[in-house]
């Protein structure tokens, strides 16, 4: 189980993103198209678009951190999208 504390947000990218961006890739998005500050300590979520692997990132202690899993069999499940969210992110917790 992950215990974070409550001013943590996980935020999810509502569209598949390529897998090949790296740390600088991600970052950019994160800051240029969803406004939000990539060094506050919240977890951003992508999908790849297969579903096939998920890549986060977070801001920790002076240095980005990038959590990478690929499933050998089957696909991560998006949660459901209200209408009510961005069409960039969905925001959780």
């Amino acid at each position: 189980m992950l215990l974070l504390p409550g001013s943590v947000r996980i935020l999810l990218a509502t569209e598949h993103v390529d897998m090949r961006n790296r740390i600088d890739g991600l970052a950019g998005i994160v800051q240029g198209t969803w406004r939000e500050d990539v060094f506050a300590g919240h977890y951003f979520v992508f999908l790849s678009r297969r579903r096939d692997s998920v890549k986060i990132l977070t801001w920790d202690n002076g240095g980005f951190v990038v959590f990478y899993k690929r499933l050998e069999a089957g696909r991560f499940r998006r949660p459901a999208i209200t209408d009510d969210v961005s069409p960039r992110t969905a925001r959780t917790g």
